[in-house]
């Protein structure tokens, strides 16, 4: 798993076929914050920003400025067991305080 915060915009440039996931909040694993992502289904770029749709269709769209950092995973393809897949298909990680 490769991760990147930077902009949006560069996740539309990166089109390849890797499954990408992008950050949507925290959730409490054992009092533990650890991220919370969902896969990215589409991209769309609208003019000065960019819709994300999520393969989990319970996960919101994200509208984003095109120049907007998000903090966004790529899985390898070579090393699939990089992903860890949590509950709901989201994947999470462990994150030292």
């Amino acid at each position: 798993m490769l991760t990147f915060t930077g902009p949006v915009s560069l996740l539309v440039e990166l089109a390849d076929t890797r499954p990408r996931f992008v950050d949507i909040g925290y959730v409490d694993v054992s009092g533990q914050k650890a991220r919370r992502s969902a896969l990215v289904d589409t991209l769309w770029p609208e003019e000065d920003r960019v819709r994300i749709e999520f393969s989990d269709k319970s996960v919101p769209d994200m509208v984003v400025g095109a120049d907007e950092d998000v903090t966004f995973h790529v899985v390898d393809i070579d090393r699939p067991d990089l992903a860890q897949f949590g509950e709901d298909g989201y994947v999470v990680r462990m994150e030292p305080r």
